[in-house]
């Protein structure tokens, strides 16, 4: 996904570095080039730059900052030196194989950025719903963790859900008297779901399938609201997030009868320039302590 900082509006001959790192954020190589062609359209700018006078990187920016760009990449050695020759198309096979994050440097400061794996999910989804699909129009963070949350589970894996994805649960006063309704509502509860599971990710809506969502500490994002509502009467409908406790947040994963009545330990998200859930190392250190009860 490519984010962009405010910048000088580039011009021919302009000078820009390449920096690749890999998955972990090591720096694979830096690579210096010239703008060697700046346009702008009716959906936004387009920005090459050359390097070693044959490999060119096409950034297609969109004109608003909260929509994805895109790059491209084209080599061509016809007349050239052959160490520059040597150069463009190791730069081609570091681009296209080894590095997973590309940031676009202008004086040192960072003009863009996109990572190769945000497109491996996309790829990923692509194949389990059986479609070839285009390049959603907008990309965001919060898109991108999805796809990488959905992968991870269809694959089999447990992961973390971040706690801006919330689950709504509608309160009918019918089933509870006041008293035991006061008392959901203002106390943590363990919940453990088994149901089907849909994402809306950048528009494409993904069936995850039969899951497990579980937490040992869930309670309502407004609890004092909903005690208000309550005392009013009016609390019958209202559709209300739970909430799971910041440090035992909801863990997301395929269901299994041979996970019926245990927890899988979450995997990180592994996702290229994303900060994992702030909770993981918690949990791996709960899952630590719970291995020689298993034992």
């Amino acid at each position: 996904m490519l984010a962009f900082a405010a910048a000088k509006r580039p011009r021919l001959e302009d000078r820009f570095s390449i920096e690749l790192h890999d998955a972990s954020g090591v720096v694979l190589g830096e690579h210096d080039g010239v703008v060697t062609h700046a346009g702008a359209g009716t959906e936004g700018g387009t920005l090459e730059l050359t390097f070693y006078g044959g490999l060119i990187l096409r950034h297609l920016l969109p004109r608003r900052a909260e929509e994805p760009g895109n790059a491209e990449v084209q080599l061509n050695v016809d007349g050239l030196m052959v160490s520059d020759t040597v150069e463009a198309l190791r730069l081609r096979r570091s681009i296209c194989r080894d590095a997973q994050q590309v940031v676009l440097r202008r004086d040192g400061e960072v003009a863009a950025a996109f990572t190769l794996d945000q497109f491996e999910d996309l790829a990923a989804l692509e194949r389990l719903l059986s479609t070839r699909k285009r390049m959603p129009t907008s990309f965001t963070t919060y898109d991108r963790v999805q796809a990488r949350l959905a992968r991870l589970v269809i694959e089999g894996d447990c992961v973390l859900v971040p706690q801006w994805l919330q689950i709504p649960m509608r309160i009918n006063h019918d089933d509870r008297t006041t008293a035991e309704l006061g008392r959901l509502i203002a106390c943590e509860h363990s919940i453990r779901f088994r149901q089907p599971v849909e994402m809306n990710i950048a528009g494409w809506r993904v069936d995850v399938g039969p899951v497990h969502l579980i937490s040992p500490r869930v309670g309502f994002a407004q609890p004092g609201r909903l005690l208000r509502l309550l005392e009013s009467g009016s609390i019958d409908g209202e559709l209300a997030p739970l909430a799971p406790a910041p440090y035992e947040p909801w863990r997301l994963s395929p269901l299994s009868e041979a996970d019926e009545h245990g927890w899988l330990a979450p995997v990180p998200w592994s996702a290229v320039g994303v900060d994992e859930h702030p909770a993981l190392t918690r949990a791996k250190v709960i899952e630590e302590q719970r291995e020689p009860a298993r034992d």
